[in-house]
């Protein structure tokens, strides 16, 4: 029979293990070429979803992993005057679709690699993600209403980004600062 494992177990534990909890609100988000790491409130890491591709074998049917599509990344952005986070996205933006000519870009143009690093609360990173090939799906309008009655709340954007391929990269032990 299973032992139950309580908090008297985690705390007892004499591995060398911290049973740390992972928080939140500890990562930040570097995209190629933008100014967004302290304009990040949110992020919808991309989650990989695989086609599953049956064959046959006498009466029985054995399914196997196909076509791996990684979903796409959401990030909520705070809007700044300065450093201007729309102007930079517009421009990214206008790369992938210029509404101004109604032209598409290149991708080897406007694909961009992104990373999100999570932190424990002393500030060592324990994760990498990396999203490589990404690019904005949609412009920078916020998602938000302009409202009198609501002046003081600030403006977000919502920015959905398309992903090419997400990795965990190794784990790394240097703090945020140092």
């Amino acid at each position: 029979m299973a032992q139950p494992l309580g908090a008297n177990f985690l705390l007892q534990q004499g591995s060398g293990q911290q049973f740390e909890i992972m928080r939140q609100c500890n990562f930040h988000v570097d995209i190629e070429g933008l100014d967004i790491v302290l304009a990040a409130q949110s992020v919808n890491l991309p989650r990989y979803e695989l086609e599953a591709v049956e064959l046959f074998h006498y009466n029985d049917r054995v399914k196997v992993a196909s076509k791996p599509n990684a979903s796409d990344m959401s990030i909520q952005l705070v809007d700044y005057v300065a450093p201007n986070v729309v102007q930079q996205i517009w421009e990214w933006f206008k790369q992938v679709y210029n509404p101004n000519t109604s032209a598409m870009g290149l991708a080897g143009d406007y694909k961009r690699q992104g990373k999100v690093f999570e932190y424990a609360p002393d500030q060592t990173l324990v994760r990498t993600w990396t999203c490589h090939g990404i690019w904005p799906k949609n412009a920078p309008t916020p998602e938000n209403a302009r409202v009198y009655a609501d002046g003081h709340e600030f403006v977000r954007i919502g920015l959905n980004l398309s992903v090419d391929r997400a990795t965990l990269d190794a784990s790394g032990s240097t703090g945020l600062f140092g």
